[in-house]
């Protein structure tokens, strides 16, 4: 074999022979050690252009390389972040390496001005993988960090690592089929193949019951996706249900049992017709409505609308009798919406009892307890007698404690510590939660100590808890400093590639400078976004960066040294990324130079985009379109407008701080083409008031508070015009 791939690798569509700094001999007899080392070997194309290409003998020494190679190669010489490579079919030398590695190889494209220093960095990693001993077969790894690696590689789009981690998992034979088929949901729907989500064999029954909430919202995403979106598109709502009714529903009923907390918008738009269809509106519909953008809820009720009215029923079924039918169909939460407000019974209690394990959520279990508590005993074991029943009331307990859970991250904390608590309820919950009595930066310490993996996971929640508990002045002094100041050092210590939520670093961040540094500590914060983003570096995630310099020019600077490297390695990046950045992007860049005081980075800029001018991007031409910008960080309003005013000549847009309804807003909401609201920096009275009267109108919401969110926004809009 390795004579074979030598042959090829070193034949026709390789120049390595007579690069100068090359040679091919050396490189060659590297080929002997591939199957049992990790084998790095170089390509000259026709171009020029080199690419490494770096072959492991198994699926732990893979992942070992992925890292080793990142930090030689990945950030400084190419825009390599660690995906596996794909076979190109039309290349011989792809298809040896492919065949040689076993899928089990990465392909790193250096960048024309950096090949010299990319072949002195390969010498010193050939040195290193020389130096490490030979091995067997490698240790399997866990099986809990296969299934979280899984879930980071389609959080960053890495979908076919995802797929080859998945093939390992079915290898190994540790996974029953039913949670081989929940993976294969989930990657087959997040890489948008949703016909391969309906090809996997026996779905229907295999998913049945109870399943993750993540498998249930790829599930209701794909079912829109695959057969319904086109009717949404063709403006046709009456067919969409028609086709619902007639053809999905009858087969794929048992997804829409429960909303499992879903708010991804297909999802959700999946599960109202369900409702539709079933005509079991009311509430759930409208928590429901609540959760989706304008364009998407009007949609929804077009679709309403549009239902036949209810054919009358020839005999009166109670409300019990219905939900008990509908936990037959497992359709728990509409069961559950049915019996929740009626009077405690062991007859409510069964139904709750058999929606709230399936529903999983903090107010399920609440209800569940609070008819319990009604009861005497002897209704209560009369209950449980049976066992679906008692398993039921036992993973409850189990889930939630019998007391009902946390209610709070204190109590959370403290529970987790113990073993009492789950990450699932504070996911789902944890936002919405009080911070506590006690010191809670005390508790979060002990827990992480403890409990590492479960605490980072749950970190955006308890960041987006403390962001919201400020802005309303519940948090503020020592306790809000110490709670901040106790996060960031749990985030800078831990692995940064491990992160879930960049935006919630960002949320951290500004709370901390709203709230006040001394010079240490924002040298510290300003330390660990550059970090982040050293770390994360890529076209994909330029917009946090931007966003991250513009939270910090937003704000005095007790250091303006640091806040400038953070600026100028962004400049790198944009530099590198030219041809990535969109003309509003490239404004925002040249705005920040000014504002940060830095001219020679906007010359650096400039000298990088001359060959990416704006003539080679498509014009779109808003005519005199009306758009209203709501934000609360009037600076990043009035900068946006600045931008937008260049990239959309004759486009008029108004800024409005209003933290109140007002007859100016009103105005605004009302009549605006597109209404940007920042909720970021917002006021609840004034989003809400902006809501009601814009209607079905479109509103944009801006993942940041800074113009590039904002700009971001216009600018997807204008291109769907």
């Amino acid at each position: 074999m390795s004579t074979v791939l030598g042959a090829v690798f070193f034949g026709p569509g390789n120049h390595a022979a007579g690069h100068p700094k090359l040679g091919a001999s050396d490189w060659r007899a590297a080929c002997d050690h591939v199957g049992s080392h990790t084998v790095v070997l170089p390509r000259v194309h026709d171009s020029g252009d080199v690419s490494w290409y770096v072959l492991a003998p198994d699926d732990v020494h893979f992942d070992e390389a992925r890292e080793t190679v990142t930090a030689f190669l990945g950030h400084s010489y190419s825009e390599f972040r660690g995906e596996a490579a794909e076979p190109d079919s039309a290349d011989p030398i792809d298809i040896a390496v492919d065949e040689a590695a076993g899928g089990r190889w990465f392909r790193v494209a250096v960048r024309q001005q950096d090949i010299d220093s990319s072949i002195r960095a390969v010498s010193l990693l050939k040195g290193l993988l020389a130096a490490q001993p030979r091995r067997g077969q490698a240790l399997p790894r866990p099986i809990g960090r296969m299934l979280r690696d899984i879930e980071m590689a389609l959080g960053v789009g890495r979908f076919d690592e995802a797929t080859r981690l998945v093939n390992q998992v079915e290898e190994r034979g540790v996974l029953g089929r039913r949670n081989l088929t929940f993976l294969r949901v989930r990657v087959a729907s997040e890489r948008q193949r949703f016909d391969q989500v309906f090809e996997l064999p026996d779905l229907v029954e295999v998913v049945a019951g109870r399943r993750p909430s993540a498998v249930t919202e790829s599930l209701l995403v794909a079912v829109y996706q695959h057969f319904l979106a086109g009717f949404e598109k063709r403006d046709s709502p009456s067919e969409q249900l028609a086709f619902f009714r007639a053809h999905v529903y009858p087969q794929y009923g048992e997804f829409f049992g429960t909303r499992s907390g879903t708010q991804h918008p297909e999802a959700l738009k999946a599960f109202a017709l369900g409702l539709i269809a079933e005509r079991a509106e009311g509430v759930m519909l409208d928590e429901v409505h609540a959760l989706l953008e304008s364009r998407d809820r009007a949609w929804v009720e077009r679709v309403r609308q549009s239902a036949a009215a209810p054919e009358p029923t020839a005999e009166w079924v109670g409300p019990v009798q219905q939900a008990e039918a509908l936990v037959r169909d497992r359709r728990y939460d509409r069961a559950l919406a049915l019996v929740e407000s009626l009077p405690p019974s062991t007859e409510v209690f069964r139904v709750v009892l058999e929606c709230a394990p399936e529903v999983n959520t903090q107010a399920a279990a609440d209800t569940c307890f609070r008819v319990r508590e009604a009861l005497s005993d002897s209704e209560f074991a009369e209950v449980v007698a049976g066992w679906r029943t008692r398993v039921a009331w036992e993973h409850l307990v189990e889930q939630f404690g019998e007391s009902g859970g946390p209610r709070d991250w204190a109590s959370w904390f403290e529970g987790i510590t113990d073993g009492n608590a789950s990450v699932g309820i504070a996911v789902e919950e944890g936002e919405r939660w009080a911070l506590g009595e006690g010191d809670v930066s005390e508790l979060l310490l002990r827990a992480w100590v403890d409990r590492a993996e479960e605490v980072n996971r749950v970190l955006p929640q308890l960041v987006a808890c403390i962001t919201t508990t400020y802005k309303e002045g519940g948090l503020s002094g020592a306790r809000l400093r110490g709670l901040c100041d106790q996060i960031a050092e749990i985030i800078a210590a831990d692995d940064l590639s491990l992160i879930s939520d960049l935006d919630a670093v960002l949320k951290l961040t500004d709370v901390r400078l709203d709230a006040g540094l001394v010079e240490a500590d924002y040298a510290k914060q300003v330390s660990l976004l550059l970090r982040i983003w050293k770390t994360f570096e890529a076209p994909k995630y330029f917009e946090w960066a931007l966003e991250a310099v513009e939270l910090l020019a937003y704000y005095p600077s007790p250091r303006p040294a640091e806040r400038r490297a953070l600026f100028q390695t962004v400049v790198g990046s944009a530099v590198r990324f030219a041809r990535h950045l969109d003309r509003a992007t490239r404004r925002v860049l040249v705005q920040l130079c000014g504002e940060l005081g830095v001219a020679d980075q906007r010359t650096r800029l400039e000298e990088a985009w001359r060959e990416v001018t704006e003539a080679t991007e498509e014009s779109v031409d808003l005519g005199d379109r009306y758009i209203v910008i709501y934000t609360l960080t009037e600076r990043a309003g009035r900068s946006a407008r600045e931008v937008l005013r260049g990239l959309y000549p004759g486009v008029r847009v108004e800024l409005s701080h209003d933290k109140v309804g007002s007859p100016r807003l009103k105005e605004f909401a009302r009549n605006a083409d597109l209404f940007v609201m920042c909720t970021w920096s917002a006021k609840h009275a004034a989003t809400e008031f902006i809501a009601h009267e814009r209607g079905h109108k479109p509103i944009g919401y801006p993942q940041g508070k800074g113009m590039s969110s904002i700009l971001r926004v216009v600018t997807d809009w204008a291109s769907a015009q």
